[in-house]
Parts: structure tokens; C-alpha cells; sequence
């Protein structure tokens, strides 16, 4: 059961898996600032918030707060803004426009996508921005050969984070030629220079994916 709490033009969403108590109702009124809980299971208007499918970090630390005041079965909690028109500027990656809220608002009904198996590794690396090199493109032609299968999308997808430049600096590390002319120093070891040339207050850096200072 989703439960309505309004105040001016923002509403609060709570899905909880229980009829709550006058008491709980009175604890989360306060929580959303002195909101009102709405008497109907549905809202009427336009409203801005979050996307059904990504329950947000605030909605995380707000059921936590209701778990810590000792309202129990409250599992999401989000909040939506009211607008006057379709036309309202939002940002469409993180949130959507509802044409009402319901019962319905976090209820998910996406069926998993078929498995598909890629034909030519070489297109899909550029279409979907992949960036595997050649070497690394031979390299998943020579395994799916082995296995005696195409690869799939999320195993080539998965191989691809795997093997990122955030993963092995394989771009910043690598050969840093201008012009024809291999540079002494890679992109990552001139960065690394910094440090290395003025160290300061430095104890190590650029090891393990952290650094110290003296202090």
C-alpha cells in the first residue's frame, strides 16, 4: 500500500506492507515537515520524480529514519513535485514525468530482454562505444572460437568494464607518441611526475588506489 503525504506542492510516497497506526501516521507527518496524509489512494495533477525503476539515495536514508523512530514495514519512500504543465524542465536520466500518482508508482513490470549474440564484435564495440582495442577484439574472437559460440552482450559488455582504462590506465599508460615521436613519459607518468618532482607533504601516492600525507 502506497500512502500520500502532501504539503504545498510536494508529495511524499510511502509503500508500506502494513496498516500503520495513528502514532506511525503522526511520526511520519513530522518527518516530512508537517505534511498532511492524503485521505485517497490516488493523486490527480502532473508530477515530477523520481524514475519507478531506481529507488533513490534519499529514499534509502529516509527509510532508515523511519526504521530508527521505530516504524516498522516501510519499504521506499519517494517524493515528487507537482508542476503546471508537460513542458516543466526536469532532468529526464533521473527522473520522469507522472500524469498522476497511484498505486502503481513503483510497481515494475520489465520483462528481461532476450539474450542476444553478437555477429560482428568489431560493430557492436563502436556502436555501443566499448572501446576495446584490436588486440582485445582478437582476443574475444579467439575465445569465442574456442568455446564454439558467439559471445553474448553482456559478456563482451562485462569484459569491456573489466578491462576499462579506470581498471589498468591501458590509455593514459600507454605509448604517447605526438607526430610520429614516441614522448619519453606517458600521459600517467607525467602525472605521476608531479608528485614525484615535488613531493612536499606526499608519503606515497598513485599505489593502490589511495594516497597518504604527513600530517
Amino acid at each position: 500500500m502506497i500512502l500520500f503525504f502532501r504539503n504545498d506542492n510536494v508529495v511524499y510516497a510511502a509503500d508500506t506492507a502494513k496498516t500503520l497506526s495513528k502514532d506511525d501516521i503522526g511520526k511520519l507527518e513530522w518527518l516530512f515537515g508537517g505534511a498532511r496524509k492524503a485521505d485517497a489512494d490516488s493523486l490527480k495533477g502532473l508530477f515530477v520524480g523520481p524514475r519507478r525503476e531506481m529507488i533513490t539515495p534519499w529514499s534509502t536514508n529516509a527509510v532508515e529514519i523511519t526504521q530508527n523512530m521505530c516504524v516498522e514495514g516501510i519499504a521506499r519512500i519517494e517524493e515528487y513535485t507537482a508542476v503546471d504543465s508537460a513542458d516543466a524542465p526536469y532532468d529526464k536520466m533521473l527522473f520522469r514525468l507522472y500524469d498522476g500518482l497511484d498505486q502503481e508508482i513503483f510497481r515494475l513490470d520489465v520483462a528481461p530482454e532476450e539474450i542476444v549474440y553478437i555477429d560482428d564484435l568489431e560493430s557492436y564495440n563502436r556502436e555501443q562505444g566499448l572501446a576495446l582495442s584490436d588486440e582485445e577484439i582478437a582476443y574475444l574472437e579467439e575465445v569465442s572460437g574456442k568455446i564454439g559460440r558467439k559471445l553474448t552482450d553482456s559478456e563482451v559488455f562485462g569484459f569491456s568494464q573489466v578491462n576499462s582504462e579506470h581498471c589498468r590506465h591501458k590509455i593514459f599508460g600507454g605509448q604517447f607518441i605526438v607526430d610520429g615521436k614516441e614522448m619519453p613519459e606517458s600521459l600517467f607518468g607525467l602525472i605521476k611526475k608531479t608528485t614525484a618532482t615535488n613531493p612536499n607533504s606526499v608519503g606515497s601516492a598513485y599505489k593502490a588506489k589511495c594516497a597518504f600525507l604527513q600530517g
